[in-house]
């Protein structure tokens, strides 16, 4: 890695060093099978795709603690001009929403983009001890990132235009079309009974 950063250094070109921590390494994988996700009904995450660990698992958080510190140490003073930064990245979580029979939605950045036209957005459905039971994508009129959802009994609720009406409630005007005195589009509440994975208009 030092002979391949360098050659980008004399070469003029800028590098971004990411983490590994995304992909565990097959080691971790043989010597600690229990960083794996468990799925509800006993199952196990398999080895070989991204993101299959648990990522609250102690000996995960270990390791990933320990690489990051081991780059930062050594790269920090052998690349020149080194410079750490956080990036502002799309969020992991977009909303949280635990529902009356303790089932948690969780709509992540990748559930709240690249899906079907017509949905709301694709959902992680874990049960109440947390562990990840499937997939849900509900079909409905709304936009994960410019609308709020709420779950309530029974009921999802979609404010539409949420973001947008309190940027321009604090004077940001013009974020959204190129004629900055066009008024905003008024907010509307959407209500869908959710039965079973699908939603019904109400």
């Amino acid at each position: 890695m030092d002979r391949i950063i360098d050659k980008f250094y004399e070469a003029g070109i800028q590098v971004i060093l990411g983490t590994p921590t995304y992909s565990i390494p097959a080691w971790m994988w043989h010597k600690h099978p229990e960083v794996l996700l468990d799925y509800a009904g006993g199952s196990e995450a398999n080895y070989g795709i991204r993101q299959n660990m648990n990522i609250t698992n102690p000996t995960y958080l270990f390791y990933s603690e320990r690489i990051i510190r081991k780059m930062m140490e050594h790269f920090a003073q052998t690349i020149p001009d080194c410079r750490v930064e956080i990036e502002d990245n799309a969020k992991d979580v977009e909303t949280i929403h635990v529902r009356d029979d303790g089932s948690i939605w969780v709509l992540s950045s990748g559930g709240s983009r690249d899906n079907p036209d017509g949905s709301l957005g694709t959902f992680d459905v874990y049960n109440k001890e947390g562990q990840f039971v499937k997939n849900v994508t509900l079909m409905g009129d709304g936009d994960p990132l410019d609308d709020s959802y709420m779950f309530v009994k029974d009921r999802v609720y979609v404010v539409t235009d949420l973001f947008q009406a309190i940027m321009v409630a604090q004077g940001a005007t013009g974020l959204y079309d190129e004629d900055e005195d066009e008024e905003a589009e008024p907010m509307a509440v959407r209500c869908y009974k959710l039965e079973g994975d699908l939603l019904s208009a109400r």
